[in-house]
């Protein structure tokens, strides 16, 4: 038997046009079993394309069949066109087969979104990149996926991710999480690239994020001591702030304002500016009398320190704090013994808590060996 393909690659949805030679090589009439099957690389069987259960085969008689198998959307790889031949009885005879090639449809794209039109200086960004296998024969596998921020030929951000497969017609997501900072404001690309295993680009795809110009600051405020007892006639407040935008501010007006806990009545303003570049921090310090916050018996205040930006005031930060005019006594609560409980032993422990009524509380222990007894 001979088999043979008309060539020897094929692609999706091809006819495999497929010719059998047989030939009876004994000097007896035989009647034979012959199938033909097409079978993947490792013997499973794809298809058997027909059989024959009787052909009558005299001596030296020579027969030619032809057949066609379509493709369809089998895997993409190394097939065999097979023909074997029995006896009537299932005694193996001889077989042949013919190899062939069903090349791969490689067809793969990708997709990349932002979650907006626009972004601010120091706002959270989430990057969503899809990557689709298009192919009907072929699996994609140990892809890398890699997205970047850029503008020109500079790169402000990158990420990757492993794809270990992608089966036909399927779709995979990778979310990526990235901080605008105090890039300048401007309109970047945002690129995701799919590269196969021998790190070739086989897919890209782009999106614009556009970044607004933003004058932002951000600081810390510290009262230094944060509670104000008698005695203490000057206190200290400071100021670090910061430029956390993405443009240079300059004589930004500054107002921190010390506000009555109990009342909500301002008592005390402080008016200042700022000029910063981006990036750029600085410190404040002012020296407070106490007098000006009276305590009796004690009191609390909070500092804001807020900054005019565009005509809009804004909060950056604040720091509560204690005025005390007056101590409080101390309170004292017995933990151990227990009020109205008999002790049986020589060995007295007193185990109790003095607390300030503004302070945390304190665990008191004394101990008495031998203590006579009362009768």
């Amino acid at each position: 038997a001979s088999v043979n393909t008309d060539k020897p690659e094929y692609t999706v949805d091809e006819n495999v046009n497929i010719n059998i030679s047989l030939k009876n090589i004994g000097n007896v009439t035989r009647d034979c079993l012959v199938e033909i099957d097409i079978k993947d690389e490792i013997g499973n069987l794809v298809k058997q394309v027909t059989s024959f259960e009787s052909l009558n085969f005299t001596p030296s008689e020579v027969r030619a069949f032809d057949f066609v198998w379509n493709t369809e959307k089998t895997m993409a790889g190394i097939y065999r066109a097979i023909c074997l031949v029995k006896d009537k009885d299932g005694t193996f005879l001889c077989e042949s087969l013919a190899p062939f090639k069903i090349l791969p449809v490689l067809d793969i794209s990708s997709t990349v979104v932002v979650d907006k039109t626009s972004y601010l200086a120091n706002e959270s960004v989430t990057i969503s990149g899809k990557v689709k296998n298009n192919s009907p024969d072929y699996i994609y596998k140990n892809l890398t996926a890699k997205v970047s921020v850029e503008f020109g030929e500079i790169k402000y951000f990158e990420d990757r991710r492993n794809i270990d497969s992608l089966l036909v017609l399927s779709e995979t997501e990778n979310v990526f999480y990235w901080n605008t900072g105090t890039l300048a404001p401007y309109s970047y690309t945002v690129r995701y690239d799919i590269f196969d295993e021998n790190v070739n680009l086989i897919a890209s795809s782009s999106t614009i994020l556009k970044i607004e110009s933003s004058a932002l600051l951000s600081g810390k405020l510290t009262v230094d001591p944060h509670i104000l007892r008698e005695g203490t006639s000057q206190f200290n407040l400071n100021c670090l702030i910061s430029n956390a935008g993405n443009v240079n501010l300059s004589n930004i007006p500054l107002n921190i304002k010390f506000i009555d806990t109990t009342t909500s009545n301002i008592v005390k303003t402080i008016t200042d500016t700022v000029s910063l570049s981006v990036g750029v921090s600085t410190n404040k310090s002012y020296v407070l009398n106490r007098s000006e916050f009276p305590g009796y018996p004690y009191k609390y205040y909070v500092a804001v320190l807020l900054a005019n930006i565009g005509g809009k005031e804004i909060s950056i930060d604040s720091s509560k704090f204690l005025v005390v005019d007056r101590p409080l006594p101390a309170t004292v609560e017995i933990i151990y013994p227990a009020k109205d409980s008999e002790i049986k032993t020589r060995n007295l422990s007193i185990i109790g808590t003095a607390a300030d009524p503004l302070m945390t509380s304190y665990k008191l222990e004394y101990s008495y060996g031998k203590v006579p007894y009362i009768w």
